[in-house]
């Protein structure tokens, strides 16, 4: 969960900054709103699919078969 925070802060600022570049090259103003708008959006948009994917993972973390420890502690003594 963290790390989709991460990404989603980071995909935020990744869209603003490209946003902010972008009218800076055109010689336009308004380069901060621009860039402060691109960001919610980017972030919003990267947090959307983040809510989406986080019980599709919970779920398929929980079908997994997890290890046995026994069978483990078997190979391992079977292999001395």
């Amino acid at each position: 969960m963290v790390e989709h925070l991460k990404r989603t802060f980071r995909t935020g600022s990744e869209v603003g900054g490209d946003i902010a570049s972008d009218i800076d090259k055109k010689g336009e103003k308004g380069g901060c709103v621009g860039a402060t708008f691109g960001f919610i959006f980017g972030a919003l948009f990267r947090l959307f699919f983040a809510i989406l994917m986080m019980p599709v993972q919970a779920i398929v973390s929980l079908a997994q078969q997890k290890p046995n420890p026994t069978k483990r502690r078997r190979f391992a003594i079977a292999m001395r």
